[in-house]
Formats: structure tokens, sequence, C-alpha cells
């Protein structure tokens, strides 16, 4: 899990997956959930992803 500061966010970039090194991840930006106002991690899976490229996750997870 990652934790960030309420002023610390992830810079932009290309990040590994921590079980699985061959996934690659564009980390796109960090927005806001649009009811509960909670930071989001955007990013854009660079593997062969049939569900989805594009995923949002909690900033503190």
């Amino acid at each position: 899990m990652l934790l960030w500061t309420h002023m610390e966010y992830p810079k932009s970039g290309i990040y590994e997956h921590y079980k699985n090194h061959e996934h690659r991840y564009r980390m796109i930006s960090v927005a806001k959930h649009s009811e509960t106002l909670e930071d989001l991690v955007v990013y854009e899976a660079l593997y062969d992803n049939k569900i989805s490229k594009l995923w949002a996750r909690p900033l503190d997870e």
C-alpha cells in the first residue's frame, strides 16, 4: 500500500506493478471523486489488458 501525505502526490511517469514487473502503468494525473471529493490516481495500463486501459483508484491505497 502506498501512503501519500496531504500535499505530496505521486509524479506522472511509468510505474511497475509491485507483484508483476512486466505490468507497467503510466500515471496520468490525480483527480477528485465527483461526490466524495476523495483524491484518485488516474492511470493507464501499458500492457495487454482486456478489461480496461484506464483506471482510477484512491490515492491512499
